[in-house]
């Protein structure tokens, strides 16, 4: 049997205002859907790339969506990418040019990640009990 979600979901609000409450209890649980959301902490030592193979946005570098920068961050690493490929002329140097990308996108990512990360925790910890 399927977890009834709008009970689960007024369990974790108890304590809220009644208005929270009869939304809840008008909501349909058919309606309601589980999403889980996943991270993780920035890696700075690890590479993108083995040989002539790069990950690029959340295959490499997921964060959460309280910034609305994870799509960003993958449209920033397509146009850094094809600008360094347009520049390589020769297949033996694509190792190289795979890893000037990892070692120009790793700070910016890195950043944004962390704040991605951080912003999380303060909403998840601001509304963990009413105020």
């Amino acid at each position: 049997p399927e977890e009834n979600l709008v009970e689960y979901i007024k369990s974790l609000h108890e304590g809220w205002s009644d208005e929270i409450m009869t939304v809840l209890d008008a909501t349909p649980p058919e309606s309601v859907e589980q999403r889980d959301l996943f991270d993780r902490a920035p890696e700075l030592l690890r590479s993108w790339s083995d040989g002539n193979v790069v990950l690029i946005g959340d295959a490499v570098h997921p964060m959460m969506p309280n910034l609305g920068q994870g799509g960003c961050q993958a449209i920033e690493d397509a146009f850094v990418l094809s600008e360094l490929l347009e520049s390589t002329k020769s297949t033996q140097k694509l190792e190289g040019t795979l890893q000037e990308f990892y070692r120009k996108r790793i700070l910016r990512v890195s950043i944004v990640q962390f704040l991605s990360r951080l912003a999380s925790d303060l909403i998840i910890n601001a509304f963990d009990t009413p105020w």
